[in-house]
């Protein structure tokens, strides 16, 4: 289970969270600091040529931008529940009239640090499209992902309150392990495409008082990557008279529940990056593993402690629950690829680092060759290879909030794996949203290239839905299994293709395969993606997509400050813009 670009829980760290989130968000350190490791990276790829993007150094302006609110409603289809109070952040300081309004979407995360940097940062990219097209820029903050003040209130409540968010601040009510399902009602992808429509309607700046920011007199670019990504085409798509253009990064607007391409992108990046050794051993390690917690229960109890040790209720973790923290060694890749740190603290615990680390022989500590032939080594010595690399253990106990080997004297031991609910808000509200909506389950990639255990299924996953929302299918409340198929039916999934729009996706990443310009679909949908501008407000055919694939990247890497190819990608975009902008006509846009 991902989301954008990939995402851990309290007690279920990794369960829900990191089984969603890992693979669903662009996740980085700006997302949630205490979720799955994912830090500052850059790196250099081994190969000829082959850059990955890394994260520059960025100079933060000490200007104060303010969080603003918004009042929206609880429910757009039922204006009596009420309003809450949605945060938003502006710069406006490069606009002159005539200019577009530009909405950076967050997403699936707090977009206080997010609104900072793509607001203040000297290296921001939105800065950049700010002052060429002397445009306003928003950050704008996704409702149900800390405290806020709900304004008006259910008549069951009769004060003001301070609630914790959905996904950062600006929340309806308080999500939190109590909270009725029936408050997460308001949680779709809908009500929140919703938002900001009716936010726009209204919106203005003091300091231009006599120019219309509406989108009857201006004009409104959304972009987003990962789910926000999925939420700048679909804006696009059913508000076309909110949204004259958009920017879909990385965006899985074809949702699926069983997921299990995801991990083939990860062996296509590994084997293209120059490691297909180690994911051949990876592929050798997981099968060994499946055999041993296949072959009955102390069988199963050994393989566990060989990896978590002996006692402290190792042995009680179920076989997803294991499978699943083992899989975390592939988060890093969503972000960074096979790009290395340059120094061991985060970096030690990136893939390209274990790989380094099974193909190095202990005695000799000599390198084994990352490509030709590779050393015959039996499958229960690579086990125990990777069973032996010291940070994986610490990224477990931190993930899943254990105490695995009792590596932390100060903390009690303990070491099942087998946890219950995430108590998180913001990791409430996502799941909830993954569970309801996409699924987007992270499932074991069966065949060759599978490099996740079989017990990653996606009863497993949904497993973690009814661990995490008890008896809310039983209500009605969540369906038996994530509504993806009607998601697609309802949004053309990826065969969709508003007009003004243009899409990216790396060339690795795991993301791809949802997005239009998938690999996966050549030969049912073969869909050609082209640089070439389209007409304003002219809808491309199904066979042709405007997009670009960015080489030896993975997710939302065109927003990655200084990226060069990510700049290219977005190159294309500004050009376009500036082309279907003479086509803009106040009171009279996006007719298609």
């Amino acid at each position: 289970m991902m989301p954008l670009n990939g995402y851990s829980l309290s007690s279920l760290p990794s369960l829900l969270i990191c089984a969603f989130l890992i693979y669903t968000t662009a996740w980085t350190d700006e997302n949630h600091p205490n979720a799955c490791q994912h830090g500052p990276w850059s790196g250099r790829l081994q190969g000829p040529e082959k850059t990955q993007p890394f994260l520059a150094h960025e100079n933060i302006s000490t200007i104060a931008i303010p969080a603003e609110l918004a009042n929206l409603p609880i429910d757009h289809t039922q204006p009596s529940e009420g309003t809450y109070q949605n945060r938003y952040w502006v710069n406006d300081q490069f606009y002159q009239p005539g200019g577009p309004i530009f909405v950076h979407d967050v997403g699936e995360n707090n977009a206080e640090r997010s609104a900072h940097r793509y607001l203040n940062a000297s290296s921001s990219y939105l800065l950049e499209i700010l002052q060429e097209f002397h445009g306003i820029g928003i950050v704008w903050e996704h409702r149900y992902l800390e405290p806020i003040l709900i304004t008006e209130i259910y008549p069951s409540l009769t004060h003001f309150e301070f609630l914790s968010s959905y996904f950062g601040e600006s929340l309806p009510f308080a999500v939190n392990l109590t909270t009725p399902w029936e408050h997460l009602k308001p949680l779709t992808y809908k009500q929140a495409l919703a938002d900001i429509p009716y936010f726009a309607r209204t919106f203005h700046r003091k300091s231009f008082s006599d120019h219309d920011l509406t989108p009857n007199s201006t004009p409104w670019v959304m972009i987003g990557c990962s789910y926000s990504g999925l939420r700048a085409a679909l804006s696009r798509q059913m508000y076309p008279k909110t949204f004259y253009a958009a920017y879909a990064s990385s965006a899985p607007v074809g949702a699926v529940v069983n997921f299990s391409s995801y991990f083939d992108q990860v062996y296509r990046g590994m084997v293209d990056y120059g490691y297909g050794n180690c994911s051949r051993d990876l592929h050798e390690i997981i099968s060994y593993i499946d055999i041993q917690l296949s072959s009955g229960d102390d069988t199963a109890a050994a393989i566990k402690e060989l990896f978590l040790g002996p006692g402290l209720g190792a042995q009680n973790s179920s076989n997803g629950d294991f499978a699943l923290a083992l899989a975390f060694i592939y988060t890093s890749f969503q972000s960074q690829g096979m790009a290395k740190h340059d120094s061991k603290g985060a970096g030690a615990i990136s893939l390209p680092t274990l790989c380094d680390y099974l193909q190095t022989e202990p005695q000799a500590q000599m390198p084994a060759p990352t490509e030709g032939p590779a050393p015959v080594r039996a499958p229960k010595y690579l086990t125990e290879r990777l069973a032996s690399w010291p940070p994986l253990l610490k990224s477990i106990n931190r993930d899943f909030k254990t105490n695995c080997r009792f590596l932390n004297d100060s903390l009690p031991q303990s070491c099942d794996l087998s946890q219950t609910r995430e108590s998180d808000p913001m990791m409430i509200a996502w799941s909830w949203l993954l569970c309801s909506e996409w699924g987007f389950f992270s499932v074991h990639n069966a065949g060759p290239r599978s490099l996740v255990s079989r017990y990653l299924s996606q009863e497993y996953h949904q497993s973690l839905c009814d661990r995490q929302f008890p008896g809310a299918e039983a209500t009605g409340e969540l369906p038996r299994v994530p509504r993806a198929e009607q998601f697609v039916h309802e949004t053309g999934g990826q065969r969709m293709r508003p007009s003004n729009t243009f899409w990216t996706a790396g060339e690795y990443d795991p993301w791809r395969g949802l997005t239009p310009l998938s690999l996966l679909n050549l030969a049912t949908n073969p869909a050609m993606a082209t640089t070439e501008i389209p007409e304003c407000n002219v809808q491309m055919g199904e066979k042709k997509i405007f997009g670009h694939v960015i080489p030896y990247s993975q997710h939302c890497a065109d927003f990655t400050a200084g990226f060069e190819p990510g700049k290219q990608a977005r190159s294309y975009f500004v050009q376009a813009l500036k082309w279907w902008l003479k086509c803009y006509k106040p009171s009279n846009n996006n007719r298609v």
